[in-house]
């Protein structure tokens, strides 16, 4: 690839080539990051299975611990969000969550007023 870009002289040519270098490369990059997110959600299933037969817990709890940690897997990717937002300044984590959860207080907030209106209608 860094051939085909110095082979160029055209400035397109060079453009297009490092253009299509910079997305491989985010390819990779992004696949590797998959990767390694798979890798550690497979350890860690394997240690809750161990961790789950060494307390010999029944089996409806190990399904039910199977099924959380799947969903947990399906809802983040694999991305621990807790201890990532944990990890940063109290106003960003302030902002982070004002983000994530206002829609959610949209709807409480209109919840609370339409509900509200009723209760003054109905005296």
């Amino acid at each position: 690839m860094i051939k085909e870009l110095l082979s160029f002289s055209h400035p397109s040519h060079l453009l297009n080539s490092w253009i299509r270098y910079s997305c491989w490369l985010l390819l990779q990059k992004y696949l590797q990051s998959t990767t390694v997110r798979v890798e550690e959600m497979r350890i860690k299933r394997r240690d809750a299975e161990l961790w789950m037969s060494h307390r010999m817990l029944p089996d409806f709890l190990k399904q039910r611990i199977r099924r959380y940690e799947q969903y947990k897997w399906q809802e983040n990717r694999g991305v621990e969000e807790e201890t990532l937002i944990r990890n940063l300044p109290k106003d960003l984590r302030r902002d982070i969550k004002r983000h994530l959860c206002l829609d959610l207080l949209k709807k409480v907030c209109t919840i609370h007023n339409h509900l509200s209106i009723h209760s003054v209608l109905s005296l």
